[in-house]
């Protein structure tokens, strides 16, 4: 029996679950349908009434029911689009979703030396489209995904910090803070995740900091605490909503030695040794935190802010 339900093929955009269990519940929510396990049976349960960009693609190019529960590599091989991959988190993000047999798809702010050297190092695409200006970031990520495939996994790298007194902060400093950080993610959410969620699923990271986790946000960048704070936020919503189909997590690094570095003063330097290990992150340690989450490792994890800060937040400074 086991193995017969292993080779079940289960259509994109489908839900496996036992009858009356949450999984039917949520499938039916969001409409997608869903094989119901019941005293070694199976039946096909009709789509709910609301969220029809949910609705399931057509059969016959799904994953087998031992795929999803584990037994096979889903996630391996995928197209992965990494927003924020000129250098980095983001670089190093892409390196090791390469090395783990995504085809992966490379992003950044406009064409440039480090984007394209970063291509030929991985034989990969890239594209570049501002992610703080709306239509760009809009047109840019459908352009992607028809240029290169739909993604089954996004990460989400880019952002920026601009150090700015809270009592001196403008108006246009506040959409600074919030249009990459924030806005970005939303934008190009909402093009990929209904489709990735119709296509059969997939995994979403989105690279916060510990400065939106409310015991080590900073009182000297409120701006950015607020706005990485609010992507943590983002993360939870969106894994409820498209749940069961797509997981969402984020990654919240604390001190890491990207090549803002150079801008560190001796106080930063303190702050950055003065977790429990030491040292600051290097960037392979925060992508292999990335790249866990996006993989069936992490199957059962979403909504999820994983802190990745070497015992910054447990130190007491």
């Amino acid at each position: 029996m086991a193995a017969a339900l292993a080779q079940l093929p289960v259509a994109p955009g489908s839900a496996v679950g036992h009858q009356g269990g949450d999984v039917e519940y949520r499938a039916r929510a969001v409409q997608v349908p869903v094989l119901v396990i019941d005293s070694g049976e199976q039946r096909d349960a009709p789509p709910g009434p609301t969220l029809a960009a949910h609705r399931a693609a057509p059969s016959g190019h799904g994953l087998t029911l031992r795929q999803l529960v584990g037994g096979g590599a889903a996630m391996t091989g995928c197209t992965a689009l990494v927003l924020g991959s000129s250098r980095g988190i983001g670089a190093a993000t892409a390196r090791a979703l390469g090395a783990q047999g995504h085809r992966v798809v490379l992003h950044g702010r406009a064409p440039g030396e480090e984007l394209a050297a970063l291509g030929r190092e991985l034989a990969a695409p890239t594209v570049a489209f501002d992610l703080a200006d709306e239509a760009a970031a809009r047109r840019g990520v459908a352009d992607a995904a028809a240029a290169h495939g739909l993604p089954r996994v996004v990460v989400y790298s880019a952002g920026v910090n601009r150090v700015v007194p809270f009592e001196d902060a403008s108006g246009q400093d506040l959409a600074g803070a919030f249009g990459v950080n924030v806005g970005g993610a939303v934008w190009v959410l909402q093009h990929l995740l209904p489709k990735m969620a119709a296509q059969g699923g997939g995994a979403v990271v989105l690279v916060s900091s510990i400065r939106g986790v409310d015991a080590t946000a900073s009182d000297r960048t409120a701006l950015y605490s607020m706005a990485k704070a609010a992507l943590g936020n983002l993360t939870v919503s969106l894994a409820k909503r498209y749940a069961p189909t797509v997981r969402v997590n984020a990654v919240a690094p604390g001190f890491t030695r990207t090549d803002m570095v150079a801008t560190w003063d001796e106080g930063a330097w303190r702050q950055a040794r003065s977790n429990l290990l030491g040292r600051p992150a290097e960037p392979r340690e925060i992508a292999s935190a990335v790249a866990f989450l996006a993989s069936d490792a992490a199957a059962h994890i979403t909504g999820q802010t994983l802190v990745v800060d070497g015992g910054y937040g447990l130190s007491g400074k």
